[in-house]
């Protein structure tokens, strides 16, 4: 499979068709926004009920995708990868809100719960056999590193952009506690690395050879 994610190719059976690639995609986009949907409903009237459909909704991708991947896989070897990979989107979600508050902080949780992503999109490279290189983990291509380091800065002028609109509650006791280092890590480890390599990394490789 890595060859053919890497050169583009079909592998065997018919010539893939659009309208079935456009059907299976669309299916998948229609769940998951029915899903926030009612993520969004269930946080508007806090109610539990919308929440557990949302789950359950994201729930039938995690164990849906992979079977139709299986079945695509000798017809249109590229949406079967693809469908595989995707399979990371609705499992990040269900990790991230079943992540509960107590009785560890949440920090804790999300270095707990980065442990079983880091290992699930490690197993999905592994099958598609994508090296780290086809997930841009990597420095890249020299003359694009000013525009990298722009990026990078600007993150920091978003990132503050929006804890302003947001104002969450702090996870640590603030910037003279022992514990800022590893929240840092932590950060990085899950809302960063976790995040990127999933939708940036392994789900842009395997969606651009659609």
């Amino acid at each position: 499979m890595a060859r053919d994610l890497r050169t583009g190719g079909n592998g065997v059976g018919s010539e893939p068709s659009p309208r079935r690639r456009a059907t299976f995609l669309i299916h998948v986009l229609a769940v998951l926004i029915a899903a926030e949907l009612l993520f969004v409903f269930a946080s508007l009237d806090n109610a539990e009920f919308p929440a557990l459909l949302g789950l359950l909704l994201e729930f039938s991708l995690v164990l849906s995708l992979p079977v139709a991947a299986s079945f695509l896989y000798a017809s249109d070897e590229p949406l079967a990868a693809f469908l595989g990979a995707l399979t990371l989107a609705p499992l990040l979600r269900i990790v991230s809100l079943a992540t509960p508050s107590t009785p560890l902080t949440t920090i804790n949780w999300l270095a707990i719960v980065s442990v079983p992503l880091l290992l699930a999109s490690a197993a999905v490279m592994h099958a598609l056999r994508l090296r780290p290189r086809d997930v841009f983990l990597g420095p890249g291509d020299r003359r694009y590193s000013p525009l990298n380091v722009g990026l990078i800065a600007s993150g920091f002028g978003i990132g503050l952009l929006e804890f302003q609109i947001i104002r969450p509650a702090p996870w640590i006791e603030g910037a003279n506690s022992p514990n800022l280092p590893f929240a840092i890590f932590v950060v990085f480890l899950t809302t960063g690395l976790v995040e990127e390599l999933i939708f940036r990394g392994i789900l842009l490789r395997t969606g651009v050879q659609l």
